[in-house]
C-alpha cells in the first residue's frame, strides 16, 4: 500500500516537472520574442530621431541640400556612421530618381560607403510600399543580405510626402545575442 502511494507521488512529481519544463520553454520563447519586438520598437524610435536630426540639418530639403553642399553630405555621413553600433550593421538613406530607381543619398558605412547617387536595387517590394504609404516596414532578411537580421525601412518625409527612405539594418550578431539572452533559463 505504501509503495502505491510512493509510486503515485513519484508519477505526480514527474508529470509536474514535465509540465513545469514545458512552461519554462514556452515562457522563455515568449520572452525572447518580446525582447526582439522591444528592440524593433526602440529601433523605430531611433529612426525617428535620425530623421529629425537630418531634417534639422538640411532644413527640410534633403536632396537639394546634399546636391549643392557636399561638405554637409560628408558631415551627415559621419553622423550616420556615429550611430552604427553592434546592433546596427548599416544605416543609409535612399531616394527615388525621376526614373523610379533608388539612389544613395547618405551612407553611414565605415569601410566602403556608397557614393552620393549610386543606384540601389532593393530585394523587397516593401521599399516601394513604404515610399507609397509613408508607413514603416520591417523586412526580415533571411540570407539575402550578409550579416543582416532585419531591415527597418522608415519614411523620410518633407511637407507630409515621403521623399526618401531611412534604412536601419539590424545585425544577425545582435539577433543572436537577443536569442541567447534567455539561454541560461532554457
Amino acid at each position: 500500500m505504501r509503495e502505491q502511494i510512493i509510486d503515485k507521488f513519484v508519477g505526480f512529481l514527474l508529470v509536474f516537472l514535465i509540465l513545469f519544463a514545458i512552461f519554462l520553454q514556452i515562457s522563455t520563447t515568449r520572452n525572447t520574442d518580446k525582447l526582439k519586438n522591444d528592440e524593433l520598437v526602440k529601433s523605430e524610435q531611433y529612426a525617428q530621431k535620425i530623421v529629425r536630426l537630418i531634417t534639422l540639418r538640411t532644413g527640410g530639403a534633403l536632396e537639394q541640400t546634399l546636391k549643392l553642399n557636399p561638405e554637409e553630405r560628408v558631415k551627415l555621413n559621419e553622423i550616420l556612421e556615429a550611430f552604427l553600433t553592434k546592433q546596427f550593421r548599416y544605416i543609409f538613406i535612399l531616394a527615388k530618381d525621376k526614373d523610379e530607381y533608388y539612389r544613395f543619398v547618405l551612407d553611414g558605412e565605415k569601410e566602403n560607403p556608397e557614393a552620393f547617387g549610386n543606384i540601389f536595387f532593393p530585394k523587397s517590394d516593401l521599399f516601394n510600399e513604404v515610399y507609397e504609404t509613408g508607413k514603416m516596414q520591417i523586412i526580415e532578411q533571411k540570407d539575402e543580405v550578409e550579416g543582416v537580421w532585419v531591415s527597418l525601412v522608415y519614411p523620410y518625409k518633407e511637407n507630409g510626402k515621403t521623399t526618401a527612405l531611412l534604412v536601419l539594418d539590424l545585425s544577425k550578431e545582435y539577433a543572436k545575442y537577443l536569442s541567447e539572452f534567455n539561454l541560461p533559463r532554457e
